[in-house]
Parts: C-alpha cells; structure tokens; sequence
C-alpha cells in the first residue's frame, strides 16, 4: 500500500462493519490481557479479556517511528510521510488501519500522526521532546479518573532494568475485572483542571464517569481537589510540570493569592519544611481523588525521602522521619504538620542551588537536583 492512498481514501467516509473493521487487523500481542471492541455509540474501545491487578503491566508499546521535536518545526505532513514509507509492510499496514473517529479514514498524514501520538524523551534537544506514533496504547479512551496510567519513563526504568526506553508502559492502577473498559489519562495538565476546565482543554466531550457524572456534590468535591493539586504543584514546582496557559488566563486567575507566597514560589524559596508538607498534601489529594497509582505512590515516597534528608535543623529532621513511618498519607500529613512554618538551616542554600540552575524557573523534579548536592544533603539522625 502507498502512502498517497491516504488522501486518496479520506475523500469519501466509509462506514465499515465492525465485523471487517480495520482495527481487526490490528495485532495485539498474545498474553495481552485485553481485546478491542467496538461500542454502539461511542466507538471502539479496549476491554480487559481477564482480572488485572492493581499495579500490573496491562501493555508495553514501541512507537512504529518518532518524529523528532526538531522536525515537528517544519513540516509535519512531509515528515510523517516520510517515515511511513520508509516502514516495513506490516508496519504500515498497521499504519493505514487508523481511523478518525474509528470510522473515517484521515484526511492527512498529519492528523494520523496527532491523534495516535505520545510524547517520549528527546535526547538530542535539550527541553524539548520526541514524539512517537503508537498504535494500539492509542486506542484505550480517556477518562478523568482512569483505572489504568502510562508512567514515565524513569518510573519504569526502576521498576524495569530491562525497560526499553523507546517504549512506553501502561499498568493498571487499580484492580480491574474481566470486560471492564480499561482507561487512562490523556494528558497530566488534567489533573489540575475542574471539569468545566477539561472540557475546554481537550477539544471534545469526554465521556468518562467523573465529567458524565449528574452529582453535583461529586463534582464539587473532584473540582475542589484538583484546583487544590494545582496549588500545591504552583507552590513546590512554580507550576513547571504543568501547562494550564492555554486553558486558564493564569494573570486573570491566579491559583496562589497571597502576593508574598506567590513571589516566594516563582523564586523557588518556599521554606523546606513546607515544601515537605505540600508534597504529602499533593499526595493525599491524589489518593482521595483515585490518580494515585502505585508507580506514582512509590514516587510520593522517594520524593519525601529525599526531602527529609535534606533537614539541617535536628528537630525538623526528626518530625520528617516520625512522618515517614505512619501508614496512611493522611496519617503523614498530620504529623508533619508541626513542621508547618519552621526555618530550616537548609532553606536558603536550597534556594540559591534551584535559582542558580533553573534562573527562577523551577524544576519538573526538585528532588533528583536536590540529590546531586551531597555536601548539603545530611541524613537524617536520631533526634533525642
């Protein structure tokens, strides 16, 4: 099959049964524990063929080819193009089977392109990323509040020595049963929108539980933590791991109102033993919410840990590591909060090594940086 077949085929929408639909050319590796199906109204969707465990890999991926973030500053179509005729002819067959809307073939190789893609590491462009076509990950539908996620990458490569870098993972993060829709989140900046706000965000009508839901109290309580988390990651992040900009005049409505806690956050020099408490907020928040999945938990606690050690003040230390032993985060959250407005000794050397580095601009994971600073990173030590 050609690549010109593609806008060749686009000029007439072909209704197919879904008995000779071209997602059933679709090869899904043997052990997977999920099958494609088609829906009355809604498409076609993916559905577990068996129980999935909280934490269990449900697929492991690799990209049919990756359009690097350079080449996406030229021309896109040319550029998909390209790299589907120069795939081998399962592979693009593979290709050819998508569809807009599982129906219509795309009009353009570029569309196909933007609405089957993930964003991998670019490591030839510092800040920016790659950009990989993946076939079947692409077919699992949104939901806000999703019984399965796709890590990244450092996250697996802990859990995977073996983890191949190129792919991405999804695992189930929570128990699911047999013929339940396996679901996952879209984007992370869904995280810290209401549901009026996803809405515009996404482009189209997200059918998912939360944002179909006709409880207003449910959905008082799911926009009151979300705009929460978004706080949260204002304070500890600057809002660095998030991009709310084109949704949310962010000028018009700041999350932060307080002018001196803000202007402390965009310079990085919110207080160590806050920033420790605003990790565990954002963690509880996260569980209540149902998006805390157990690679995302794992990370909750190595992130604190590292936080912990960074105390200088012997009681500051000492509360932490009390923190670290309780079971539940909400059980955490009350112990640090005696920590809630202590200086530390390490306050302003952690400020001056984040503005050296990032010139105010925060940091997607403060505490990977904050590890290369052996000198002032002391463990912590049994306080009397």
């Amino acid at each position: 099959m050609e690549a010109s077949q593609l806008s060749q085929g686009s000029r007439t929408t072909v209704l197919l049964s879904s008995a000779h639909h071209p997602y059933r050319n679709l090869r899904i590796p043997p052990n997977a524990p999920f099958t494609l199906q088609p829906t009355a109204k809604k498409g076609w969707r993916m559905y577990a063929t068996d129980d999935i465990n909280d934490g269990e890999i449900i697929l492991i991926e690799k990209p049919l080819f990756v359009i690097p973030a350079i080449s996406r500053r030229r021309c896109l179509e040319d550029a998909v193009q390209y790299e589907v005729n120069n795939l081998d002819d399962h592979s693009r067959e593979q290709f050819f089977c998508l569809r807009k809307n599982s129906f219509e073939p795309f009009p353009t190789f570029e569309a196909a392109f933007n609405f089957n893609k993930f964003s991998r590491p670019d490591t030839t462009n510092a800040g920016n990323e790659d950009e990989g076509l993946f076939v079947l990950m692409s077919r699992a539908n949104n939901s806000c509040r999703p019984n399965a996620a796709v890590p990244n990458t450092d996250l697996l490569q802990e859990m995977m020595e073996d983890f191949d870098s190129t792919a991405i993972c999804m695992v189930a993060s929570r128990d699911i049963s047999e013929g339940e829709e396996i679901t996952f989140r879209y984007d992370v900046v869904l995280n810290y929108l209401t549901r009026d706000q996803r809405r515009c965000a996404q482009g189209f009508a997200c059918q998912c539980g939360l944002c179909q839901s006709t409880n207003p109290h449910e959905i008082y309580l799911s926009d009151l933590r979300r705009t929460l988390l978004r706080g949260v990651e204002t304070l500890i992040n600057f809002g660095t791991s998030i991009n709310v900009g084109d949704v949310i005049d962010i000028d018009d409505n700041p999350i932060i109102l307080e002018d001196g806690l803000r202007f402390a956050a965009a310079r990085l020099e919110i207080m160590h033993s806050s920033r420790c408490i605003y990790y565990l907020i954002m963690a509880c928040t996260l569980e209540a919410e149902g998006l805390l999945h157990p690679l995302e938990e794992a990370a909750c606690v190595r992130n604190f840990i590292t936080f912990a050690r960074w105390f200088e003040t012997p009681f500051n230390a000492k509360i932490a590591a009390m923190a670290l032993e309780r079971d539940t985060w909400v059980e955490r959250i009350f112990v640090a909060c005696f920590l809630w407005n202590r200086p530390d000794a390490a306050d302003a050397d952690a400020a001056d090594i984040l503005q050296e580095r990032f010139g105010f601009g925060g940091s997607n994971n403060v505490a990977d940086i904050w590890q290369e600073q052996p000198s002032i990173v002391p463990i912590i030590e049994e306080v009397d």
